[in-house]
């Protein structure tokens, strides 16, 4: 597995990454994980729809939702309250991804993937199914 960030700046800008990386490489799927805050355009939604080599998982309303769901946390409507509840969890860089691992062990991923249907396939998706 190749884990290629499209440097936030929206669904648009994932689905461009994850084009552009196929043109240069040979991969047996591609994945798509937008949010449903920022997503992509009408066009890019069916061609991820439709295109068989892709997966597409949304979070919803964003990533840090679903950390917060992945805990059993309630989940705020907006993206910015996400953000600040996720950032009072974890006083360090967000961008880091050491500073996850504590929270987010995998024994609490296995459990939650249970009632998560985008974590499952995510995780799925991770593990090559």
């Amino acid at each position: 597995m190749t884990v290629k960030s499209a440097r936030g700046k929206g669904g648009n800008n994932v689905v461009d990454t994850l084009y552009g990386e196929r043109r240069h490489k040979d991969f047996d799927v591609g994945l798509a994980f937008t949010e449903a805050d920022e997503p992509p355009k009408p066009s890019y939604q069916t061609k991820l729809r439709t295109d068989r080599w892709v997966r597409w998982i949304v979070a919803d309303p964003c990533l840090e939702g679903l950390l917060l769901s992945i805990l059993g946390r309630p989940v705020p409507a907006s993206t910015g309250e996400c953000k600040r509840a996720i950032e009072n969890l974890i006083p360090n860089n967000l961008f880091e991804a050491d500073h996850y691992a504590p929270h987010w062990p995998r024994v609490l991923l296995e459990e939650a993937r249970r009632r998560i249907a985008n974590l499952n396939e995510l995780i799925r998706s991770y593990e090559g199914r």
